[in-house]
């Protein structure tokens, strides 16, 4: 079976509500859409957040079939650190997700 190719977008509500609250119609650098499907992780980068500030997000998922489920998360961008890493290949990795992506239903749910 071959993966089918779906759509996630997001969008940072404090902006998304400057335009009318119409996701589909955010463009960047406050909102973002990638294509994914479930065996690749997509990615998506807010560069114009400030550093130390708190954001929510609204995000969408759409299937080929029109499918769409919304969540809204909390987004802490972290503060810009005072010093580098002493040595950048040491630096500490991001933990591991605890638990599945909000969009991913196990066979249980269908």
């Amino acid at each position: 079976i071959a993966a089918m190719p779906c759509l996630v977008r997001c969008a940072v509500v404090e902006y998304l509500s400057r335009i009318g609250n119409n996701l589909s119609q955010c463009a960047p650098p406050f909102c973002n859409q990638k294509s994914w499907t479930n065996a690749a992780t997509a990615m998506l980068g807010y560069p114009n957040l400030a550093a130390g500030g708190d954001y929510e997000l609204l995000c969408e998922t759409l299937d080929p079939w029109g499918n769409s489920q919304k969540k809204t998360f909390a987004l802490k961008v972290p503060a810009m650190p005072t010093s580098a890493p002493s040595n950048p290949e040491h630096a500490p990795s991001p933990p591991p997700p605890d638990e599945e992506p909000w969009w991913i239903q196990d066979a249980r749910s269908t």
